[in-house]
C-alpha cells in the first residue's frame, strides 16, 4: 500500500497582494509629497537669498551714487543710473515694477523689488527697509450689477442718480459714498405780478440699506423766502441746514458736504436785481472705503430727490478695482 503525499503550494492570495499595493501607494504618495514640499522650500530659499543679495547690491549703488539705481538693466553699455542684477536659474526679477517703485525724490529714498519662479504661484519682494516677504495674494475681483456703471483708471464706478439695488456676484472690498440731496432755494412768497416760489422744501435723504441697517445722509434744508408785501422790496430769506449723517463707526461723516443747495433767486433787472430769499443747505455726505462686500449681497440704494427749487439731486457711488 503506498502513501500519498500532497505538497503545500506557497503564495500570496488576492488580499494580500492588495494590502501590499495599497502600502506601496500610500508609500509613493508621501514621499511625492514630501519631495514637492522640500523643492518648493528650496526655491523659495533660493528666491528669498537673490533678494537678498539684489537689496545689497542696489544699497551699495545707492552709498556710492547718492540715489537708488532708476532700472534694470544687464545689456551692455549699462547706464550709469542702471544696475545689472544676475539671479539663479528659474528666477527673475519684475524690472518695471522695480523701475515703478524707485524714489528718490524725498530725504527717505526707497526702492521695491519683486522675484518669481516659474515653478511657484506667488512672489517674494525686499524693500530698502524689509527683508524678502511672500507677495500676499491679490483679492477676487468685485463682480456687481446696479447703477450706471463706467471705468477709469480701471476702477468700475457704480452711479446711482435713482432708487435701485447694488448686488454682489463676486466678493471684495468696495468704496461708498453717500451723497444727500440739496435743499431748495428760497423765493418771494408775494403772488400776483411776482413770481410765487416761497420757501424752497429740503433735499431728499440718500442711503443704502442692506439687512435691516442703513447708512444714510439727509438731504439739506430748503432756504425761506422772504415777505415785504410788495415787488420792489429787497429782503432776503433765510439760508437753510446743511445736510447730516447718522456717522456709524469706520465711516466719514461730512455734515453739508454733499449735493449743494439751490441759489438764491432774483428779481429785477441789471443793478436793480434783488434777493428775495435765502439758498438751500448742502446735504450731508457719508463715504466709507474698504468694505467688505460678499457674494450674494444686496444692497438697496435710495437716492434723495432735489430741493424745490434749484436743488441738486442725491447720489450714491460705489467704485472698486476692476477685474
Amino acid at each position: 500500500m503506498s502513501l500519498l503525499i500532497k505538497s503545500k503550494q506557497i503564495g500570496f492570495t488576492i488580499v494580500e497582494l492588495i494590502v501590499v499595493i495599497v502600502i506601496i501607494g500610500i508609500l509613493a504618495t508621501i514621499t511625492i509629497v514630501s519631495y514637492t514640499g522640500i523643492s518648493k522650500q528650496a526655491v523659495v530659499a533660493s528666491i528669498k537669498s537673490d533678494l537678498r543679495s539684489a537689496a545689497q547690491q542696489i544699497k551699495l549703488f545707492q552709498f556710492n551714487n547718492t540715489d537708488y539705481p532708476t532700472s534694470l538693466d544687464c545689456t551692455p553699455p549699462i547706464d550709469i543710473n542702471s544696475i545689472c542684477l544676475k539671479s539663479s536659474p528659474g528666477n527673475s526679477y519684475d524690472a518695471a515694477a522695480y523701475a515703478s517703485s524707485v524714489n528718490n525724490s524725498n530725504s527717505f529714498k526707497v526702492f521695491s523689488l519683486t522675484a518669481t519662479d516659474a515653478s511657484l504661484n506667488s512672489s517674494y519682494v525686499v524693500t530698502n527697509s524689509s527683508a524678502p516677504v511672500e507677495v500676499p495674494p491679490a483679492p477676487p475681483p468685485v463682480l456687481a450689477t446696479g447703477g450706471t456703471i463706467t471705468n477709469v483708471g480701471g476702477r468700475n464706478i457704480h452711479t446711482f442718480t435713482s432708487n435701485g439695488t447694488f448686488t454682489i456676484t463676486n466678493g471684495g472690498n468696495v468704496d461708498i459714498s453717500i451723497i444727500g440731496a440739496g435743499g431748495g432755494a428760497g423765493g418771494p412768497q408775494w403772488e400776483g405780478e411776482c413770481a410765487a416760489y416761497g420757501n424752497g422744501t429740503a433735499g431728499g435723504l440718500s442711503k443704502i440699506s442692506k439687512g435691516g441697517i442703513d447708512w444714510q445722509s439727509s438731504g439739506g434744508g430748503g432756504g425761506a423766502g422772504t415777505d415785504d408785501g410788495y415787488c420792489g422790496g429787497s429782503g432776503t430769506g433765510a439760508n437753510g441746514a446743511v445736510g447730516t449723517t447718522n456717522t456709524p463707526s469706520g465711516w466719514t461723516a461730512t455734515n453739508g458736504g454733499g449735493s449743494p443747495g439751490g441759489s438764491k433767486y432774483f428779481w429785477g433787472s441789471g443793478a436793480d436785481w434783488e434777493t428775495y430769499g435765502g439758498n438751500g443747505g448742502a446735504g450731508g455726505k457719508l463715504e466709507k472705503t474698504n468694505l467688505s462686500v460678499a457674494s450674494g449681497d444686496a444692497y438697496v440704494i435710495t437716492v434723495g430727490a432735489m430741493g424745490q427749487t434749484n436743488g441738486t439731486a442725491g447720489k450714491v457711488i460705489i467704485t472698486y478695482t476692476a477685474s
